[in-house]
């Protein structure tokens, strides 16, 4: 693999990229737990609203690596998403959120849609898709997602005060 095609794969290279973009010195945290990224940075990302008191914009990506690097961990397809979590309600909240370690005899949330399902099952960042649709579905509900090792994460949805 070429240096600019490896240097372009590692996890931190588009958040590096945002920054020299837009002429941000902020911090960014990049995270890589192979299928549990979006857990993990979301549980990141919670803990940086709750302790800093600051919005934080939990961004999720993946796409398909260039060869030879694919044909060890192909990608059905490429997948973002991004959520701004906030400490404090406001007229733009959607719901409430917390977290909690499940233990590993939880089933882990599904998408009933075929082709979502599939997508979320070939993209890392795409396990993200639960929690988005009970939001685009405005639900209160709780989403189990795949965490670190047999640990998921629960994630509660609750409807703003």
């Amino acid at each position: 693999v070429s240096p600019t095609r490896f240097h372009n794969s590692v996890n931190n290279a588009p958040a590096g990229y945002w920054c020299m973009a837009v002429g941000s010195q902020m911090p960014s945290t990049s995270i890589a737990a192979f299928d549990a990224t979006f857990a993990a940075g979301l549980l990141e990302a919670c803990g940086q609203v709750i302790t800093e008191r600051q919005d934080v914009v939990l961004v999720a990506h993946d796409t398909p690596l260039p060869e030879p690097l694919n044909s060890v961990r192909p990608m059905a397809a490429s997948f973002g998403v991004a959520l701004v979590l906030s400490a404090q309600a406001s007229a733009h909240s959607l719901m409430k959120i917390s977290l909690a370690i499940f233990p590993s005899d939880a089933i882990p949330s599904v998408l009933v849609d075929p082709a979502l399902e599939a997508l979320r099952l070939g993209n890392p960042a795409a396990r993200a898709l639960p929690l988005l649709s009970a939001l685009a579905q405005h639900r209160a509900t709780t989403i189990v997602l795949p965490y670190v090792g047999t640990r998921l994460l629960g994630v509660t949805l609750e409807l703003p005060a």
